[in-house]
């Protein structure tokens, strides 16, 4: 089930709680509420953002993803080029799905 499944559900019940990336959320927002956490008990809680998932503030729901390949995988031709292709267009398909761009110093 997808993002718009689960949007769609917590969306029609007030106790509803569902877990989706931050750029669902933003496109949504008039529909969803955001749950600010706190990483520990007496630490202050953080609502999600763009600031405070680029500066890990939004724990423990934000996180970066990473791409993992082996090297017994990568010397298949497909998966290579599929490689090469994340490198080259990661960036750019990332704002274009509006999601949080990748931070370079972390």
């Amino acid at each position: 089930m997808g993002h718009n499944w689960i949007g769609a559900t917590e969306s029609g019940d007030d106790d509803a709680i569902g877990y989706f990336g931050y750029a669902y959320y933003v496109e949504n927002s008039k529909k969803l509420n955001a749950v600010a956490i706190s990483e520990r008990a007496g630490a202050p809680a953080v609502s999600p953002s763009s600031k405070s998932v680029l500066n890990a503030s939004y724990k423990p729901l934000s996180r970066p993803l990473f791409i993992y390949v082996s090297a017994k995988a990568v010397v298949k031709p497909e998966v290579k080029e599929f490689v090469e292709f994340y490198l080259k267009n990661g960036e750019k398909m990332v704002k274009e799905a509006k999601y949080i761009p990748l931070n370079r110093s972390g």
